[in-house]
């Protein structure tokens, strides 16, 4: 049994490579099919406008945007993805997903977003002000709140403000003529966005 730990880095990428055929599967599966609602939420905190230069670490399988992933097949999938959600358009010049770690560096400058989805997120915020605009955005997801925490302290060292962290809950209602209520269940958690603006 894999046992995961932040800083484990080889405990990750064994993980990784376990199921990155079926990680799009997967992710459907744990989440109940919610990690796509998660995403849409992402985009409205980010308000995109057209022109942007955005930069998505590790894309696993998902503007101007360039992706930063660690694996060559999670970065295959993910331009897979991006032709087939846009099929018979031009994405040369408006995406790229570049081999690299965010871990040890972020690759450009003059971005506008950074899309943050890593087990270790504060691990990246070292590397941001040599590529991310004043007052740019980092949005990060992140299913457990120990992630948060220390995103959020970390961020609280440097040239931040405006972080606010959102839990995503999902909840579906019974709606019957005037019988009208919140089903009896629902998925309670499903995970945690935080936004922050870089000062510069």
């Amino acid at each position: 049994m894999l046992v995961m730990r932040p800083g484990s880095a080889k405990a990750i990428e064994e993980m990784f490579n376990s199921i990155s055929s079926r990680y799009d599967f997967l992710n459907d599966i744990f989440s109940f099919g919610l990690h796509r609602f998660w995403k849409r939420k992402l985009l409205d905190i980010l308000n995109p406008t057209f022109g942007e230069k955005w930069i998505d670490l590790c894309c696993g399988t998902g503007a101007n945007v360039t992706g930063i992933e660690l694996r060559e097949d999670f970065a295959q999938r993910a331009r897979k993805n991006v032709e087939a959600f846009f099929p018979n358009q031009a994405i040369n010049g408006r995406y790229e997903v570049l081999i690299g770690d965010a871990y040890e560096q972020l690759i450009g400058f003059d971005y506008d977003r950074i899309v943050l989805d890593l087990p270790e997120p504060w691990r990246v915020i070292d590397h941001v002000e040599n590529c991310l605009r004043p007052g740019g955005i980092i949005v990060s997801y992140s299913p457990s709140i120990m992630q948060v925490s220390k995103l959020t302290d970390r961020l609280k060292r440097d040239n931040y403000a405006m972080t606010k962290t959102q839990e995503i809950l999902s909840r579906s209602w019974h709606v019957e003529g005037r019988a009208v209520r919140p089903d009896h269940r629902m998925v309670a958690h499903t995970g945690f966005i935080t936004s922050t603006r870089f000062l510069g």
